[in-house]
């Protein structure tokens, strides 16, 4: 192995490796988004505090949480995420694969086959 071979093997492994990180964090911010979208509305629909509802609860939220990313607004965004899409767990549970990394089509490509629904949010993480 010359130098320009080595320096060459080294860009190809950092090139590959980096998008691969990139898509699997992408994958996981999604889902704890979409998680995190899931435990608040199962907490206003059936939580103790119930009749709390509507009742500044994101706010609250964003002020007892300690970690960046969980403004009101990003919690709206991610109840909206849910909502939006409320299949989301079931496509993954389903899935041919049990590898969550696999490349695979688009949750609303992937929902389009399994029943009708509607687009009410885009969302993008990062």
């Amino acid at each position: 192995m010359n130098f320009k071979s080595l320096v060459s093997k080294i860009e190809h492994t950092h090139t590959v490796l980096h998008k691969q990180a990139i898509k699997a964090i992408n994958i996981n911010l999604t889902l704890r988004n979409y998680f995190i979208g899931l435990y608040i509305v199962e907490y206003e629909q059936l939580g103790d505090d119930r009749a709390q509802y509507g009742k500044k609860l994101l706010f609250k939220l964003s002020e007892s949480i300690n970690s960046k990313g969980f403004s009101e607004t990003n919690l709206k965004l991610y109840r909206q995420f849910y909502l939006a899409y409320p299949e989301l767990i079931s496509v993954i549970q389903n899935s041919d694969s049990p590898d969550i990394n696999q490349i695979r089509q688009t949750a609303s490509d992937e929902f389009k086959t399994r029943k009708h629904w509607t687009n009410k949010i885009i969302y993008r993480t990062l």
